[in-house]
């Protein structure tokens, strides 16, 4: 063989086994490699950054159909991203259909997209004939095609430059001309938050006002026991000369003098002059309902309620908190609140409640809650022929044996009022006057052991007090019972007793919680629900509170309407006023509009209250750790639950206020004048 030959074979055999040694390799790569994911051209190679990459790229279904590369984004392109998540411009139309009446030369225009009623607001800022700009607004839903409206939302002065419009935060539109930069949210937007307060009220006839140090000295009562602090604003009335607004400077003489800030205080007195203190912003209790007012959602847990289960009329309000094993019953009644005493072994339990800490548990031996009439002076369970509701959450531990006593008064086997369940499994309301019997209603009832239900005995039904229902969890049992109007639940002057029939008469072996007797008044009448099957109104979400008729609504600038949208609706005749803070009290707004009021109740439906702008007007207000512009609201009679609130704020200039957000400090020095330096404190 010559000796190229033999080079050229060796050679041969050489790039062989090369090309064997990288086929294997490849087979190898190819089968290690098979779990491994497919990357795209052009995506990022990590998962965290794959699982935040933007759709921004073409759609290659015969590489992979369930992604989306990160260039030449085309099937794609036209999506853009909403709360409610990718949605697609449906093409190209006009805007309006006729030519706006100034006469417009269009200069730059925006979309500003809602989540809100109005879904979409067109904005277009255009030269008229003299030259000046305005702000114009078309409120078209997208495509559609509609006219711009007649007013403008702003008009610009001869010194104001070409506006443009820029997407801002929160969903707002900014816009700036050279001369003043506006911001706008179109007619709803979020609020920043949303409290229910109580308003603390003192009456003195023992008064001392002295112009002297502007102080209000009391001879008999005790400002600071009575819930003022200093910083709150007292509206003063039934005075001969001080009825007007102080702000309480500070409180002294243990708890008997205030000194106000304003120097107006006109002496009167020599402790013989009388006052009715009003805190005008009110701070007790407040309930922070930001929550529930700033989402879409209408379920339970996220309404807040206006008003409250407990008011004037609710002579009893057994809550049933406590301790495990407590006897204490407290009657949380704002208005009358007999006393409550536990019988028996009657207690609480903290393992099995519908609301709060526990429930009332009788064990059917002889367990009730004794609650006194105070017969002959305050008579707190005559009724009469009145309207009436008793409501509680109840259940029943076992079957009965005999009848369950639910609630009752008994003065004799002739003279009764009770609430029961049969052995039949019927719910029976009974009243008896001296041997007369002035109703006797028995509704089947098919109920679970174990199980907690709302019931409620009505009388006053559809407004009328001659019609008495047995609902449970809202939904009537049966037929509606028709008395008479002298069919009386009688003056009776045994206590009244839950858990028996009265008298220890029938106890029963059950839980009980949130049990509310309510005097003059039909908490729920009929078709409260409508459409809804046999529901004819909505049990309460969350346990009967004190009735609140004031809120906060707070905001980041000036208002002229807040919208409320009403889960529960209000029935009874009622007004609501505004008021917001002028720097140095509450000013009333003049209510132009009430759109929750279809008639004579307010927040009786959804609806828009519109009021004069306060722009020039509101002033930022500071309010548990937030400072931020404040409309109050008071609706005069009756409760609504709301689920979400939003608020109109004019077209206006930007305003400059603290967002509620609290920041660490970049850097913190002190001057030392005795060394001549600054000291830096930024570590302290």
């Amino acid at each position: 063989m010559r000796l190229d030959e033999a080079i050229m074979e060796r050679s041969n055999k050489r790039n062989s086994l090369v090309m064997s040694f990288l086929f294997l390799l490849c087979i190898a790569a190819s089968c290690f490699a098979q779990d491994e994911p497919q990357i795209l051209t052009g995506t990022p190679n990590d998962p965290l950054l794959r699982a935040q990459f933007m759709f921004d790229g073409q759609w290659m279904p015969d590489f992979d159909e369930s992604k989306i590369g990160a260039i030449n984004y085309k099937t794609l392109q036209n999506f853009r991203y909403t709360d409610a998540g990718l949605t697609v411009p449906l093409g190209y139309t006009k805007i309006n259909s006729t030519n706006h009446t100034y006469g417009v030369k269009p200069i730059s225009m925006i979309q500003l997209e809602s989540p809100y009623t109005t879904t979409s607001y067109v904005l277009l800022d255009g030269h008229d004939s003299s030259t000046l700009s305005n702000v114009l607004v078309n409120k078209t839903a997208v495509p559609g095609t509609g006219d711009f409206e007649g007013t403008a939302l702003d008009s610009n002065t001869a010194n104001s430059l070409f506006g443009r419009f820029s997407k801002a935060p929160n969903g707002n539109i900014a816009y700036a001309n050279g001369e003043s930069s506006k911001i706008w949210g179109g007619e709803e937007m979020q609020i920043s938050a949303y409290y229910t307060v109580d308003t603390t009220t003192a009456t003195y006839a023992d008064l001392t006002y002295a112009a002297a140090g502007d102080t209000i000295t009391t001879a008999g009562g005790n400002y600071t026991t009575d819930g003022f602090l200093p910083g709150q604003v007292i509206a003063v009335t039934t005075s001969t000369s001080n009825n007007r607004d102080f702000t309480i400077k500070s409180i002294g003489g243990a708890g008997t003098v205030i000194t106000v800030v304003e120097n107006a205080v006109v002496n009167e007195g020599a402790a013989n002059a009388d006052g009715v203190f009003t805190v005008d912003n009110p701070r007790k209790d407040p309930v922070d309902w930001t929550r529930e007012v700033t989402n879409n959602l209408s379920s339970a847990g996220n309404v807040a309620p206006i008003g409250g289960g407990i008011d004037a009329s609710t002579n009893v309000m057994l809550h049933f908190d406590g301790d495990e094993g407590s006897t204490t019953i407290t009657n949380s009644s704002t208005s009358a609140a007999p006393a409550a005493t536990a019988n028996g072994d009657a207690k609480l339990i903290t393992t099995s409640k519908v609301f709060g800490t526990a429930s009332g548990t009788f064990d059917g031996t002889g367990d009730y809650i004794g609650i006194t009439d105070d017969d002959g002076v305050s008579d707190y369970f005559f009724m009469g022929t009145d309207e009436v509701t008793v409501d509680f959450r109840l259940k029943v531990l076992a079957t009965p044996g005999a009848a369950f006593g639910l609630f009752g008064q008994r003065d004799d086997a002739d003279n009764r009022v009770r609430f029961y369940l049969n052995t039949d499994n019927t719910l029976n309301f009974e009243s008896e006057d001296a041997t007369v019997v002035q109703w006797a209603m028995s509704r089947s009832w098919t109920f679970n052991l174990n199980q907690w239900y709302h019931i409620a005995v009505i009388r006053g039904w559809d407004g009328d007090e001659d019609k008495i229902v047995i609902a449970v969890d809202g939904a009537v049992l049966g037929v509606v019972e028709s008395v008479t109007a002298t069919d009386t639940w009688p003056d009776l002057a045994a206590d009244l007793q839950v858990a028996t029939t009265g008298g220890g008469q029938l106890p029963a072996n059950v839980e009980i919680d949130e049990f509310r007797v309510s005097k003059g008044i039909a908490r729920w009448t009929e078709n409260e629900v409508p459409d809804n099957g046999l529901i004819e109104f909505a049990p309460p979400t969350s346990p009967y509170l004190p009735a609140r008729l004031q809120w906060y609504v707070f905001t980041t600038r000036p208002l002229k309407a807040v919208k409320y949208y009403v889960q529960t609706a209000n029935v009874t005749s009622s007004s609501t006023t505004v008021e917001t803070w002028d720097g140095s009290g509450m000013s009333t707004l003049a209510v132009s509009s009430d759109g929750t009021k279809p008639g004579a109740i307010s927040m009786a439906q959804t609806g828009t209250i519109a009021f004069q702008s306060s722009v020039n007007v509101a002033k930022p207000f500071h309010f548990e750790r937030i400072f931020l512009y404040v409309y109050k609201f008071t609706l005069s009679a009756g409760s609504a639950g709301i689920y979400q609130v939003t608020a109109d704020a004019p077209f206006q200039d930007v305003v400059d206020i603290w967002d509620g957000i609290n920041r660490q400090p970049i850097a913190f020095n002190m001057w030392d004048d005795s060394a001549e330096t600054w000291r830096d404190y930024t570590l302290e």
